[in-house]
């Protein structure tokens, strides 16, 4: 049985691809994709990823969609960006990427070797994906985990060696792995792999957010174990993703949750009652779990947390946690 690809991680790549020049809407259009990819929860079958792919790199080439890849920002293309990089550690970072990869394709899987020296990520694609888009999937794996990394690390981080499934290319690819990796390279290789110094394992990861990190957790959790991602429970779960992206920056309005999800206001509120939720009461449970889990780690303050989730007074915290847990914040902390 062949895979899928995540309908999230396809169109975070067309937004990078169309930096690049790419034509969106004919690029999904000559593929046949419209429809597919109409919801963000669903996933890509992949006869249709591979005509995706083969019309991406028809029109700005191949160097074009290394380049696109190389652009990726701190937005990240799906939930595994944000589980790395809210990780505390890079190795922590990379073991949870292996553990998830499966929310963004099934046609491959991951593994960190750091047993060893050098540290190995390794890329493993099945064996029905043909030899040209086998050759593309190696590419941008590696050039986003090794821009990922460089963010992840707050530093110009060079592998020690990048290894590619694909031909040695002509020069003007040939310039755009360069570009992007920035390290010896080593092509027609059996398996995709970035090497790493073991230490680089143990580096902090600069920038991670604790609050992030445990709403993110739960996030991907969740997506493991809903049977179908296609079900009833599709926009309160993409309304939660959305809490979980912005939280710390306060854009947890209505109007901008709407406007982020597609839709208007009074449509977002329309299908959570469908669903027999709210809006408010969707941001109440995220605070609630990631209150819960910060408390527990003990990380921060009452004070610092309460800001963190996005009450404007500490005393609405306190209110919000005692009706959470029937405790107050002092008391949760003291007896947990």
């Amino acid at each position: 049985m062949q895979g899928s690809i995540s309908v999230q991680t396809i169109r975070s790549y067309l937004g990078l691809a169309s930096m690049r020049g790419l034509d969106v809407r004919a690029t999904v259009g000559a593929a046949g994709a419209e429809k597919a990819l109409e919801d963000i929860d669903a996933r890509v079958p992949w006869p249709l990823c591979e005509r995706i792919a083969v019309e991406i790199v028809t029109r700005i080439g191949f160097s074009g969609a290394i380049d696109a890849m190389a652009s990726l920002g701190e937005a990240g293309v799906g939930v595994l960006h944000y589980v790395a990089r809210h990780s505390a550690t890079v190795g922590l970072g990379l073991r949870r990427v292996v553990q998830y990869y499966g929310l963004t394709s099934s046609a491959a899987d991951c593994e960190l070797v750091d047993r060893t020296s050098p540290a190995r990520l390794e890329l493993r694609q099945r064996p029905y994906v043909v030899a040209p888009v086998r050759g593309l999937i190696s590419g941008l794996w590696c050039v986003s985990n090794v821009a990922t990394l460089r963010q992840m690390l707050g530093r110009e981080f060079q592998p020690l060696d990048v290894q590619l499934e694909t031909p040695v290319p002509g020069p003007d690819d040939q310039r755009a792995y360069e570009a992007a990796l920035r390290c010896p390279l080593h092509f027609d290789a059996e398996r995709s792999a970035i090497l790493l110094a073991p230490e680089v394992l143990g580096e902090r990861v600069r920038g991670a957010d604790p609050v992030l990190e445990a709403a993110v957790m739960k996030y991907a959790a969740e997506l493991l174990d809903r049977p179908d991602p296609e079900g009833s429970d599709a926009i309160r779960s993409r309304l939660r993703r959305h809490f979980v992206g912005n939280m710390q920056s306060g854009h947890v309005a209505l109007q901008v949750a709407a406007r982020q999800l597609g839709m208007t206001a009074r449509t977002l509120q329309r299908r959570l009652r469908d669903e027999g939720t709210s809006f408010h009461a969707v941001l109440d449970d995220v605070r609630r779990d990631v209150a819960l889990t910060q408390m527990r780690a003990r990380r921060q303050s009452i004070d610092e947390l309460a800001f963190v989730l996005g009450f404007e007074k500490s005393s609405s915290f306190h209110r919000a946690f005692k009706r959470w847990t029937g405790q107050t914040p002092g008391e949760f902390r003291r007896h947990s």
